[in-house]
């Protein structure tokens, strides 16, 4: 992304952030709560427009909300009767 910004009303939560993924590669995105992490992930899988600023890609971004994921560890862990 280049110069990317994001504004909630007067709130600016994004603020002219670069990023440079390669193809193939696996990142973390960490940070105190509210810190903007989950709207720059929307922003970066094409989920929510931002404000300023623009997403470049070659490819297909993808992302998993902590919530899918969060299921997805219950469903493995669930006991099963045979």
């Amino acid at each position: 992304c280049r110069n990317l910004s994001k504004e909630y009303g007067n709130k600016k939560v994004l603020d002219n952030i670069n990023l440079i993924i390669e193809c193939g590669e696996k990142i973390g995105i960490v940070g105190c709560n509210g810190a903007g992490k989950s709207t720059l992930a929307h922003i970066l899988s094409g989920k929510i427009d931002c404000t300023e600023g623009k997403v470049i890609t070659n490819g297909n971004i993808g992302y998993m909300e902590q919530e899918d994921y969060e299921k997805e560890q219950n469903n493995d862990n669930m006991d099963y009767d045979y």
